[in-house]
């Protein structure tokens, strides 16, 4: 078992029950108990029996949603929703309905946030983690800190707010039209003031450090994806990359931001041009590590790396076409064998 779940509803509520969910490895669902009537010390037993005694608090992180953040962080967006209202607007009979629809919309988004992010928090304790968040389904999630096998956190353009991503060990399996799907077991939390630091100091504690400490990471091995493969795909596909040769300086700018590098405990990988993610894996959580090579690889003599942890079927990390993939898996096999 890797998570206890607790949700009220408003029937919750209304009767006085919760639901239990519990996150496992190896299993494609969940095991999810409805309307129960327990008690807060039967809650706190079955806890324990997890492992979670919230014996130590550390700290309490809180949301800090606003109108200017939630603008500014998107505002590439919010243009796209102003264009498309302006020639409707323009063109169109009923342009006034759609700017009164956009504007309901906007301010029921603006009311259900504020509400929303003033009643969430990540509480860390000294070995666990509590996230909590919602309105009317209210839910808590109880972590022990050894199951949390990577850390994300992005920080948003021009503001200091983030969301921050705590991924378990363990997916469920959800079936669709085009095959089955995994879904990795995650919470998290958005609009996070300094959510960098929030993503430091929860690693610290996972790596039994000071939650507060400040001390600089020393990458012994750092790579970024090679841009030859990039123009290798694009002089292939050169009819369509002269239709869209706008597009190219984006893919490139993309690649340079990517960068990966292996420290003492963990792996770190850092992508985005405006949303920048970071993310971070502990070895003791890195279940296998394999190589590919594409025809384009082969071509330009790099390989990428997928980082697979416990829990996962599918890749976690991947350090995308690196010129010393060998170094990097070498690193991580030696850090796996320790």
């Amino acid at each position: 078992m890797t998570g206890v779940i607790e949700r009220r509803s408003p029937l919750d509520y209304v009767f006085g029950t919760k639901q239990l969910s519990f996150w496992s490895i190896g299993s494609d669902n969940t095991l999810s108990m409805r309307h129960l009537d327990l008690a807060d010390d039967v809650l706190q037993d079955v806890l324990e029996k997890h492992g979670i005694r919230y014996d130590e608090k550390l700290t309490c992180y809180e949301p800090s949603f606003d109108i200017s953040t939630f603008l500014v962080a998107f505002l590439p967006a919010h243009i796209l929703v102003l264009a498309a209202v302006l020639v409707t607007t323009l063109i169109t009979p009923f342009g006034f309905f759609t700017a009164a629809a956009t504007i309901a919309v906007y301010g029921g988004l603006l009311t259900y946030f504020t509400f929303y992010y003033r009643r969430a928090s990540v509480d860390l304790y000294q070995n666990d983690i509590c996230v909590t968040r919602g309105i009317v389904y209210r839910t808590r999630h109880h972590l022990n800190m050894d199951d949390v096998k990577d850390i994300s956190s992005t920080t948003y353009p021009l503001v200091s707010a983030g969301s921050l991503t705590l991924n378990v060990a363990g997916e469920r399996v959800i079936q669709t039209n085009n095959g089955s799907q995994r879904i990795p077991y995650q919470t998290g939390i958005r609009f996070l003031p300094g959510v960098r630091d929030i993503h430091r100091a929860i690693n610290n504690t996972i790596l039994g450090k000071p939650h507060s400490a400040t001390t600089t990471q020393d990458f012994h091995i750092t790579g970024q994806p090679s841009l030859y493969n990039l123009f290798l795909l694009a002089g292939v596909l050169l009819p369509l990359t002269l239709v869209f040769i706008w597009l190219l300086p984006v893919f490139v700018l993309r690649r340079r931001y990517m960068w990966y590098g292996v420290a003492d405990e963990h792996v770190v990988s850092r992508t985005g041009i405006f949303f920048k993610e970071e993310t971070t894996i502990r070895y003791g959580k890195i279940d296998h590590v394999n190589q590919s090579r594409g025809w384009r690889n082969k071509v330009c003599g790099n390989t990428s790396v997928m980082i697979q942890t416990t829990g996962s079927g599918a890749a976690e990390m991947t350090l995308l076409d690196i010129d010393n993939a060998e170094r990097f898996m070498d690193y991580l096999d030696e850090q796996q064998n320790t």
